[in-house]
């Protein structure tokens, strides 16, 4: 599909971030141009790296660290009882940024990639015990 210029403006690039602004979840996430074609909702905060930063700074780690700030934390905290909480692109802009090396950064980012990892398939041996324990006790109310 052919996009006119109005419409690829707004067209997300490789190594954007999206901070989920509104409602009870803040975090942060990186567009890779893999999945296709896309625009962000009014409900993200679009985050660019400047072209003079990129050498700098991973946009994965930038994610990592917008999306386990204590600050960000702080300020969703500080709007608990309003109706939908978000946090304001001033807000955002205001966030002080630790910036490690990239060697340090890649490894925050291989550790935190492999703690999900872990997660996930603790999940899945937790849903197959689950799934055996049922089939069990089918079974011995069948005798």
């Amino acid at each position: 599909m052919k996009l006119n210029n109005k419409l690829e403006k707004h067209l997300l690039k490789e190594g954007d971030l999206l901070f989920a602004a509104k409602g009870l979840n803040n975090f942060a996430a990186v567009y890779h141009s893999g999945i296709g074609n896309a625009v962000a909702s009014s409900s993200f905060i679009i985050i660019k790296v400047r072209e003079e930063e990129k050498q700098n700074i991973q946009p994965d780690y930038l994610a990592w660290f917008i999306t386990h700030n204590k600050q960000i934390k702080i300020m969703h905290e500080q709007q608990l009882g309003t109706t939908i909480p978000s946090i304001s692109m001033k807000q955002l802009g205001e966030l002080e940024i630790d910036i490690p090396s990239i060697a340090i950064q890649k490894k925050i980012i291989a550790i935190h990639q492999l703690r999900e990892k872990e997660k996930k398939l603790t999940a899945r041996v937790e849903e197959w015990k689950d799934k055996q324990v049922q089939i069990l006790l089918s079974t011995a109310t069948k005798k």
